[in-house]
């Protein structure tokens, strides 16, 4: 505005008035001329004027006057007026109440801008330190401490660090600030401090972020052992095992993972003595799975030996065509089964026909689920019990029937 009224000999002055008129195309030009020549202010004349036009908006015009007489209206300063095409109200303002409205929205755009940028860039940083001595006092040196996070946002990952000469340790994250989960929280955080040559162990649970210092004393571990075997005796090398314990209401997966040695062997030494553990799942490849639960009355001693894991052949087939309740084969649909002793977490996808075919199954009885969705339309189709359908291994013309769900 300051350098409109410069080029037109008005000086700092803000002795001129700015009048945005709009009129939509189809008004006729004579029509547009007589609007703007009514709504000049009395004793002024017309300096300059522009226009601006935007698809399908009307045309809005800017048009600079001036009084005739050298000085403005007495008692009237300087105003922008906006007349809207749509409201056919005018709403004047003062430029000092200009100024303090801009001052305004600069100091709430800001504070924004400042609430946004701490949320963003503000790091969350998880810190755990202590010390970890043996039964007599003296500070264990080298010795493994595992820290296993709860299941709730901000809670971190698995870390494992080793205490310095003093027996001190420190385990520092930066987990993410938030995220999506699926499934049962659980605020239990778990550091485990484990001498795998003296099998000594112990075991702290603490809730979220509630402690930061955790100081451990060694106390006597036990040893995990068991092996592999498969149905005609021969051990099964190359198996890996999952070995968890409970932590708060939750398992959390011990690390690291078991492996079989060439006789199809395992140990696991220097576990806390007195809990609850749980082969989650022993699996090879061309085999199918097994799992075992060891009671705390049964560890609380310094070993425990596992009964043999006992391993069937997953050599047969399973296939089939997926339907809907109309007999019509469904694309693109997920396919699982599950059984005892079946191989874990077996799925496929149906081909364009339906069809779906596993190849590495156990003998035995097994049970079909599948799920069939469209995102566009949010139509979800899939067996109507929960178990899922009951087949045979072997069984190749299966005819899974699905039913929608809205």
């Amino acid at each position: 505005m300051r350098k409109v009224a410069k080029r037109h000999g008005f000086g700092a002055a803000p002795r001129f008035y700015v009048k945005a008129e709009a009129a939509r195309f189809y008004r006729p030009r004579e029509r547009r001329e007589k609007d703007c020549a009514l709504s000049r202010p009395p004793g002024s004349e017309r300096i300059c004027s522009c226009g601006a036009t935007t698809k399908n908006s009307p045309q809005f015009q800017l048009r600079v006057v001036r009084p005739k007489t050298d000085q403005a209206p007495a008692g009237r300063p300087a105003r922008l007026r906006i007349n809207s095409p749509r409201h056919k109200h005018r709403r004047t303002f003062h430029p000092q109440t200009h100024r303090k409205m801009n001052l305004m929205k600069t100091c709430i755009i800001f504070a924004l801008t400042f609430i946004i940028a701490c949320s963003v860039f503000a790091e969350q940083v998880l810190y755990y330190s202590g010390t970890v001595r043996y039964p007599s006092g003296a500070p264990a040196v080298g010795v493994r401490v595992q820290f296993y996070p709860g299941f709730y946002t901000g809670s971190g990952k698995f870390t494992e660090v080793k205490t310095d000469i003093n027996g001190h340790y420190e385990i520092i994250q930066h987990p993410e600030a938030g995220g999506i989960f699926w499934g049962h929280p659980n605020p239990t955080n778990s550091i485990m401090a484990r001498d795998w040559e003296r099998n000594l162990a112990v075991v702290q649970e603490f809730v979220g972020n509630s402690t930061n210092t955790i100081d451990l004393i060694l106390r006597p571990g036990i040893t995990l052992t068991g092996s592999v075997k498969n149905t005609e005796g021969a051990p099964v090398s190359g198996a890996e095992a999952e070995l968890r314990f409970f932590s708060g209401d939750s398992l959390a997966l011990l690390e690291p993972l078991l492996k079989m040695d060439a006789l199809g062997s395992f140990s696991a030494p220097a576990l806390p003595q007195g809990r609850d553990y749980v082969v989650w799942e022993i699996k090879a490849k061309g085999y199918g799975s097994s799992n075992a639960w060891v009671r705390v009355k049964n560890t609380q001693t310094n070993s425990y030996e596992f009964p043999i894991f006992i391993l069937k052949s997953a050599n047969q087939k399973l296939a089939g065509v997926v339907t809907d309740d109309l007999g019509r084969p469904l694309a693109r649909t997920e396919v699982r089964f599950s059984g005892t002793g079946q191989p874990a977490d077996c799925k496929t996808n149906a081909d364009s026909q339906g069809r779906f075919v596993f190849d590495a199954v156990c003998g035995g009885k097994v049970y079909l689920s599948a799920l069939w969705s469209d995102e566009p339309t949010g139509r979800h189709l899939s067996y109507r019990s929960s178990m899922g359908m009951s087949a045979q291994a072997g069984d190749t013309n299966i005819i899974l029937k699905l039913f929608g769900h809205y």
